[in-house]
């Protein structure tokens, strides 16, 4: 059996993000620079690089799922370019080129490319951002460099905006070891230089605040408190401290690189400290505290999930090839090879996160749905007034962004999607129902995984289901599969 993105209908939440490039370039008319930005103004996307790369890739490649993830080569390749600067610091080209290499085979690595959601490549660059206010001092840079980096720090941000719980304190502490990592004598060469560098970010940060600011507040307090239920993780601290060490995240993104990495930390620690003490470690123990304080932070957050976790996942990757860098640079860079060559033959390559196994009818399904809903949308008119309305009772077998963006792909028609099962209400939910020309039941796969993930709408599919069949406007449509799905077609308004 395939497995990967491709393999199946795009699920949450890449496809959010490709039906949000999709329906730009489709129906609001995004054909130049000048359009896209007016339009991003106009509808704030919720991670605006990543819709942009989405845009990138359906331009180039036309209205096909893979055109996005080809254009996510682009994080990719930030990665190595990041990496071999971290490694190159401490060695040579031909040894840091070996380190860059191996990066390759972790896990995470992989999902920038084969996962299309903004948090990895966010995390990515939040962790440069990181360590190059770490690792040397910011009063060596020339003032146009300053600028260049408040300029990168404000891109970090911007990223992922409502990643700001973590990108913005984590980068004000990076700041703030930046100007004490030298002792007392240096901080007041090191404040200026760093003020400068957040100030330059601030002003950068500042138009971009006034258009994403609402979003990202609206979407936090949601996250943090309203839906706080919702998302948060099972388990107790143990649980939530290994979470993305050893446990379920970090066993999937770091893998055996999770104990090589924090090995070679404690070994170039250890070995620093017997061979010169402190001031042998310079800024690097500084870089290694920082990535402990951000492992810790995120340890400690109740909501958690593979992608919110690469925000450690990266920092934690630089971490560990300065930590290896530094150690080959006191005994033999060849041996970077070696290691190369051992994880070459030992480690498989990085894969995605995602796996069609998990739902083998999807992509049976998805056709059947889309070909009725194109077919009653053009004799039935929209019961809500704008567009025809399509209700997902459940987030699972598909979602509602994957139907919505078979149907603009295939039949050049946009639909409104309600996510039913994000509702606390039922009055608030059959308001929703009752705007929507399709509503979708989940199969009994989908309902119980929706169920599992406490997702306070579902609870009321019996009730919802039960009102459908006895109104005569709805019809029931069983869609062909093992597992099957049902597809509620409203006749007539």
């Amino acid at each position: 059996m395939t497995k990967g993105a491709l393999a199946a209908p795009p699920i949450y939440d890449d496809v959010g993000y490709l039906w949000d490039a999709y329906r730009r370039i489709a129906f609001a008319n995004v054909g130049s620079l000048f359009a896209l930005i007016k339009n991003f103004v106009a509808d704030p996307p919720h991670a605006p690089i990543q819709t942009f790369t989405a845009i990138i890739g359906f331009s180039v490649f036309g209205p096909n799922n893979y055109g996005p993830y080809i254009a996510n080569i682009w994080a990719l390749a930030a990665c190595a370019g990041f990496v071999f600067i971290v490694a190159r610091s401490q060695l040579a080209a031909k040894p840091s080129l070996c380190l860059t290499t191996i990066v390759m085979f972790i896990p995470v690595t992989g999902a920038l490319v084969n996962d299309f959601r903004p948090d990895m490549a966010a995390a990515l660059v939040f962790a440069f951002a990181g360590y190059l206010l770490i690792s040397q001092p910011i009063s060596t840079f020339r003032i146009r460099y300053r600028i260049l980096l408040g300029i990168f720090i404000a891109f970090a941000v911007f990223m992922k905006p409502t990643a700001v719980v973590v990108t913005v304190p984590m980068i004000g502490l990076a700041g703030i070891l930046s100007i004490v990592s030298d002792g007392r004598a240096r901080i007041r060469n090191e404040l200026p230089p760093v003020v400068f560098v957040a100030t330059a970010a601030l002003i950068a940060l500042a138009p971009l605040a006034y258009v994403w600011g609402k979003h990202t507040f609206e979407y936090v307090y949601a996250a943090l408190i309203t839906d706080k239920d919702i998302w948060n993780t099972q388990g107790g601290w143990y649980d939530y401290l290994i979470f993305n060490a050893t446990g379920a995240a970090g066993t999937i993104a770091l893998g055996v690189f999770f104990k090589i990495g924090f090995a070679a930390i404690g070994l170039d620690v250890i070995v620093s400290l017997h061979r010169g003490g402190l001031r042998s470690l310079d800024r690097s123990l500084a870089f290694y505290f920082w990535c402990l304080v951000i492992f810790l932070g995120v340890a400690m957050a109740t909501g958690k999930s593979l992608q919110q976790s690469s925000f450690f996942f990266f920092p934690f990757i630089f971490a560990s090839i300065l930590a290896v860098s530094r150690l080959l640079r006191q005994t033999e860079p060849t041996l970077a090879a070696v290691f190369l060559a051992l994880t070459v033959v030992f480690v498989p390559p990085a894969n995605s996160y995602q796996d069609s196994q998990k739902r083998l009818e999807t992509m049976q399904m998805l056709p059947q749905i889309t070909n009725l809903i194109a077919a009653k949308a053009k004799s039935v008119p929209a019961c809500n007034g704008a567009m025809h309305g399509y209700g997902v009772i459940g987030a699972y077998p598909l979602t509602g962004e994957a139907v919505a963006l078979d149907v603009a792909q295939k039949f050049r028609t946009q639909i409104a999607i309600y996510q039913l099962f994000i509702l606390r209400d039922f009055d608030d939910l059959m308001r929703h129902v009752d705007a929507s020309n399709f509503v979708l039941a989940p199969n009994q796969a989908g309902l119980q995984e929706s169920l599992a993930q406490r997702l306070p709408g579902t609870a009321f599919y019996r009730q919802i289901i039960d009102k459908l069949r006895a109104d005569p406007k709805w019809s029931e449509h069983r869609i062909d599969a093992a597992d099957p799905a049902t597809l509620f077609v409203r006749e007539k308004c």
